[in-house]
């Protein structure tokens, strides 16, 4: 490979925009787009050229004017953080039925009138 080619983009890609009108707005740059197909090359001869299909973009996009963007360190912590909600959340439904086998008692208790001399519950 030659320098500053690189390789075609693939199905599930990050990449963001540069260098072209859909960069300059306001709602595209630095927004990162996921990459809905492989890089594909469509028309002959003179007209043969390279797409892309974007997910949210509407038609199809140059991949000269796209940039692959590394977020592999943003997953990892992603997937860390969701094993970690995933286990908190088992937690949760382990402890729920001992909770709720305790919740008329606790109604109750909070439900009396304090006796007298006791502080007011808050």
């Amino acid at each position: 490979m030659r320098y500053r080619e690189t390789e075609p983009l693939n199905e599930g890609d990050v990449v963001v925009m540069h260098t072209c009108v859909e960069a300059r707005n306001p709602k595209n740059h630095g927004k990162l787009w996921t990459c809905r197909t492989d890089q594909f090359t469509r028309g002959k001869g003179v007209y043969e050229q390279d797409s892309i299909f974007l997910h949210g973009f509407s038609g199809s996009f140059a991949p000269e004017f796209l940039q692959k963007v590394d977020v592999s360190e943003y997953t990892d912590e992603i997937d860390r953080l969701r094993k970690a909600l995933e286990e908190a959340n088992k937690k949760i439904d382990d402890l729920k039925p001992k909770f709720m086998g305790q919740l008329p008692s606790a109604l109750r208790w909070y439900n009396e009138e304090p006796a007298k001399g006791e502080d007011e519950r808050e």
